[in-house]
């Protein structure tokens, strides 16, 4: 467990709303929503050309380019770069689920310790 100190002036400020660790605790949990958010945002901002370019998802087009000999064949003459692209965007897909899951996980945490936080994915673009 890591320790961290907090300055006089604003443990003075949370001493009367009850316990400071818990505030303390349950500010950096809401500030790291916030930025999980934000990260999940700009992953979803650098997918979204591959989405664009390819006209579907990425597990859409995971599944035709697994499956579909066809539309692999057309890919290779269509968008001669396909097998990057799909490397690149595999990997944007896979770090924006890891970020995906510690914000539930966070956002299940405020709701335990938070009864008054609504948790829900305010921050995940769509």
């Amino acid at each position: 467990m890591s320790t961290v100190t907090v300055s006089k002036k604003y443990a003075d400020i949370l001493a009367p709303l009850g316990d400071v660790q818990q505030a303390v605790d349950e500010a950096l949990c809401h500030y790291a929503v916030e930025r999980i958010g934000q990260r999940i945002a700009e992953l979803r901002r650098q997918t979204r050309p591959w989405e664009e370019k390819y006209d579907c998802t990425y597990e859409v087009f995971y599944a035709r380019v697994t499956g579909d000999e066809e539309y692999v064949a057309s890919l290779r003459q269509s968008h001669p770069t396909w097998e990057r692209d799909f490397q690149q965007w595999e990997f944007y897909v896979e770090e924006m689920r890891e970020w995906i899951a510690l914000d539930v996980k966070l956002r299940a945490r405020l709701t335990t310790h938070t009864p008054s936080y609504r948790p829900g994915p305010a921050n995940w673009p769509r």
